[in-house]
C-alpha cells in the first residue's frame, strides 16, 4: 500500500492486537502510561540471567522486545527473532566511548589491555568486547547505558561499548566523553525484534509489518522524527 506512517502504525497495532492469543481486551492506553508500566516491569526483571529477561522465561505479560536488538546466536537459540530492519548505509559501526582527553590513546584493540569496559550482558557489544579486545580486559556488566555513562564520567570504568551512532548522541550530551579512534571489526545486517520462542504466528505477523516498513523506508523516518522531538524537549537520546 501507499499509506502514511500513521496508517502503518495503526495497522500494526490492529494486527498485533488481533493475535494476542485470547488475552482480555483492556482498551487503549496513552503511551506515557504504557512506558511507565513497562519500565517498572523491566526493572524487576533486570536481574535475570536470561538473554532478554521476560522473553526467554516465557512470562505471559511480555509479548515482544522491541529495543532494536542485533542478531546473535544466543538470542536466536532462546527467542523467536524477526526479519531484519533498520538498515543504514550511514551507520558508523560499533566502538567505545572514553573520556574525550584520552580518545587518541585508544587507536588499537591492544590499547584497552587491562582496562575496565562497561557493556550490556548478552548484547552484540558484549560479544565484540570479549572476542576482539585483549583477554585481560575487565568486563563490567550493566543493565542500561545511562548507568554506564555515569560510570565512565566518574572514572569507575575506562570505556563503554556502544553502537557508534548512539555513542555520538551521548557524546553530544556530555562534553567530557567521545568515541575512541578504535572501532570494532563489524558489519551490521540491521536489527531484529524478539518474541517468546515458539510464537510463530506472532512473528509471522511482525515480519509482514516489517516488510512494509522496510519497503517504504519508514523506520529511518520515525527514528529521525523521534530524535528531533526528543532533542527539542531537552531529553537525553540513547
Amino acid at each position: 500500500g501507499t499509506g502514511t506512517a500513521q496508517d502503518v502504525l495503526e495497522a500494526a497495532e490492529q494486527r498485533i492486537y488481533a493475535i494476542r492469543q485470547g488475552r482480555g481486551a483492556q482498551g487503549l492506553e496513552h503511551i506515557s502510561s504504557v512506558i511507565l508500566n513497562v519500565y517498572e516491569r523491566l526493572s524487576e526483571l533486570a536481574a535475570s540471567d536470561s538473554a532478554v529477561p521476560g522473553l526467554s522465561t516465557g512470562l505471559p505479560d511480555v509479548d515482544m522486545a522491541i529495543s532494536g536488538f542485533a542478531y546473535t546466536a544466543e538470542r536466536a537459540e532462546n527467542m523467536q527473532l524477526s526479519t531484519f530492519f533498520n538498515f543504514s548505509e550511514d551507520e558508523n559501526g560499533q566502538g567505545l566511548l572514553v573520556l574525550k582527553e584520552k580518545t587518541g590513546d585508544y587507536t588499537t584493540a591492544e590499547a584497552f589491555s587491562g582496562k575496565t569496559i562497561a557493556t550490556q550482558n548478552a548484547s552484540l557489544q558484549y560479544n565484540l568486547v570479549t572476542s576482539q579486545l585483549p583477554a585481560d580486559v575487565k568486563v563490567k556488566l550493566i543493565t542500561n547505558l545511562n548507568d554506564a555513562i555515569m560510570m565512565l564520567v566518574t572514572g569507575k570504568v575506562d570505556a563503554v561499548a556502544v553502537d557508534a551512532d548512539n555513542g555520538a548522541l551521548f557524546a553530544g550530551n556530555y562534553d567530557s566523553i567521545a568515541m575512541a579512534d578504535f572501532h570494532f571489526d563489524y558489519s551490521s545486517e540491521g536489527n531484529v525484534l524478539a518474541v517468546t520462542k515458539g510464537e510463530t504466528e506472532l512473528i509471522e505477523a511482525i515480519n509482514k509489518i516489517l516488510d512494509e516498513v522496510n519497503e517504504k523506508g519508514l523506520y529511518k523516518q520515525w527514528k529521525d522524527d523521534a530524535t528531533e522531538l526528543a532533542k527539542s524537549l531537552g531529553i537525553d537520546v540513547n
